[in-house]
């Protein structure tokens, strides 16, 4: 399993991983919160061709249960992550 690092740890942030993403990368957290977003959207029953968000959001994050508890771990670690920037 890769794990991705930015920058960041060269400036003295520390890094955020969860599953292979480092989340202390602006790019990366913007990733994560739309497809948070995507994810609610299809809990909703949007529907979309290929593979789920649910699926996507499972491998990518290693995260497990149902949709809806997959949705609440990322809405918890969204929180986390703006109040780790804040701080």
């Amino acid at each position: 399993m890769t794990t991705i690092v930015s920058n960041r740890q060269e400036s003295g942030h520390e890094p955020i991983i969860l599953g292979k993403v480092d989340l202390s990368d602006p790019v990366r957290f913007a990733q994560f919160l739309a497809r948070k977003g995507a994810l609610r959207l299809e809990i909703m029953g949007m529907k979309r061709c290929g593979r789920t968000m649910y699926a996507i959001c499972k491998e990518q994050y290693d995260l497990t249960g149902s949709k809806k508890e997959v949705l609440k771990q990322m809405e918890m670690i969204a929180e986390d992550v703006l109040d780790a920037a804040a701080s």
